[in-house]
């Protein structure tokens, strides 16, 4: 009978000792937070982008320009896909704080991400201009970038994932 209360005694405290109650709450709760945070992704080091000049990185689904504004240095982020008809915004220029696309001459605010100025097609005034269901376009989908300790981050957050499924 004494020898099965040790015995019982020694259980508890094992069991007491693997699996702290207070301690355990407490390391769970901090899990929790960090998973709530949208992750950082390293994209590439700082000198590889360079003012005026950006690079398109593949983030998930998604192909992402990184570019660095001329001038200012401001880092600015977005999907490289155009809003308007998907064509690709890496080949198109920089206008201001505008990137203007190739394809049909839009341009979005890199930083606002805002559809600033559609370009008319009419060359001849007897010229129809486009549908206003073609010519209907969104604003570009932004990514945060920063910096820090010489690279380049980017955040991803679960809105870009829903935006991609």
């Amino acid at each position: 009978m004494q020898h099965k209360e040790q015995g019982g005694k020694k259980k508890d405290q094992d069991d007491g000792s693997q699996h702290p109650p207070h301690h355990h709450q407490q390391h769970h709760h901090q899990q929790h937070q960090q998973q709530q945070q949208s992750p950082a992704l390293p994209l590439c080091k700082s000198s590889e982008i360079p003012e005026g000049r950006w690079k398109v990185f593949t983030v998930g689904s998604a192909d992402v320009l990184v570019g660095r504004k001329e001038g200012s240095g401001r880092l600015f982020a977005f999907d490289n896909s155009c809003p308007h008809r998907g064509a690709s915004l890496s080949k198109g220029e920089m206008h201001g704080d505008n990137i203007v696309c190739y394809m049909h001459g839009y341009e979005y605010n890199v930083f606002t991400g805002k559809l600033e100025n559609m370009k008319s097609w009419k060359k001849e005034a007897s010229w129809v201009e486009q549908s206003p269901e073609w010519r209907k376009s969104g604003d570009l989908v932004l990514y945060e970038v920063f910096e820090k300790d010489g690279h380049v981050y980017i955040v991803v957050s679960d809105d870009h994932h829903r935006h991609h499924q």
